[in-house]
């Protein structure tokens, strides 16, 4: 149904011996170079940018059901952003009651957060509780909160869900994986509990052009989910810490060694920005010797990094920083397919 879906016209796809469908094709291969180009043009035909994240955007916006059929135990799951991730399954479990597994995905894809709020919130001091603690203004019933949490959160593909079934277009006609959230641990191995205990590796590297010892820093990042809990030094609480990049790689800093200890909570809410403590803590690394910014954003740091007086300013650069670095992204990516195309 779906390779003949008027909504893939044109998306390339080959059979084997027995009649299936060849899903999967190499990105760099031929083959994957037809559905790249695909993908670039659907991207242009809606009035989708070019970007980190466009090609998942488009997949969910041109699937025609918005179910995905899990291949391994053939379950339907949506493919937008409705189940809660472990953080927020121990929220919805505190504040409404309900008894889902944090670490156990097939749990967390048992119910959308549409389903847990219409069986669940089932009297007002669990809807405004839940309302608060997602930040979201006090609703009159729980249906007017639903529309609410999906126009706000689940719409714009907030962190405290998660999709389904995840997506990597254009290896995948559709974009979508084989399997659903329901069984990703099952039958991704590197996603097995065990392995994740020592899965460290930050991809946005990656998607970042970002300089840096990959292997030391990713390393490092898995030790620190290993970890007893201890006091986070921004916010006193007691927690695991996870590993902050003192110059974000989002704005064009390295994935190095350099890692600051933060709650994932400090750690979320600091985002793509640095401090004032944060810049004197990257020139004093510089003036060790130590590369702190990756080739890319070299020229924009050595204007930003001397006029910084307080943390006022290190905001305002940290601004500037993300759309230099996000201009920078758009033309290394038009570079690289130029040069794809060539060889």
């Amino acid at each position: 149904m779906i390779v003949a879906h008027p909504n893939y016209k044109g998306l390339y796809y080959d059979r084997d011996k027995e009649g299936k469908v060849n899903w999967v094709v190499k990105g760099k291969s031929p083959k994957g170079q037809k559905r790249q180009a695909w993908w670039d043009e659907t991207c242009r035909r809606l009035g989708v940018p070019i970007q980190k994240g466009c090609y998942a955007k488009v997949a969910r916006m041109i699937h025609p059901t918005g179910v995905h059929v899990c291949q391994c135990c053939g379950e339907e799951r949506s493919i937008f952003y409705e189940y809660p991730t472990k953080n927020t399954a121990k929220l919805l479990n505190r504040i409404l009651g309900t008894t889902i597994d944090p670490e156990n995905d097939e749990e967390r894809a048992e119910c959308t957060i549409k389903e847990i709020i219409l069986g669940w919130c089932d009297s007002r001091q669990k809807l405004e509780a839940l309302a608060k603690a997602f930040k979201l203004p006090i609703p009159n019933n729980k249906e007017e909160f639903v529309e609410t949490v999906y126009r706000e959160l689940v719409n714009n593909e907030s962190s405290r869900f998660s999709p389904g079934v995840m997506c990597n277009p254009p290896d995948r006609f559709n974009g979508f994986h084989s399997y659903a959230l329901c069984c990703r641990t099952k039958f991704d191995k590197g996603r097995k509990r065990e392995n994740m205990l020592t899965y460290g590796q930050d991809r946005r590297a990656y998607q970042e052009w970002s300089d840096g010892d990959y292997n030391l820093a990713n390393r490092l990042m898995g030790e620190y989910k290993k970890q007893i809990p201890i006091k986070c030094p921004k916010c006193g609480k007691i927690a695991k810490m996870t590993a902050d990049h003192i110059g974000p790689i989002s704005l064009g800093f390295c994935h190095s060694r350099h890692f600051t200890p933060l709650c994932k909570r400090c750690n979320s809410a600091k985002n793509n920005r640095f401090t004032k403590l944060d810049v004197d803590e990257l020139i004093a690394l510089e003036k060790k010797g130590s590369q702190v910014v990756s080739w890319h954003s070299q020229y924009i740091w050595d204007i930003v990094k001397n006029q910084i007086d307080d943390d006022i300013d290190a905001k305002k650069a940290s601004s500037i920083m993300a759309k230099c670095h996000q201009n920078i992204l758009n033309i290394l990516a038009l570079i690289h397919k130029k040069l794809e195309k060539s060889f």
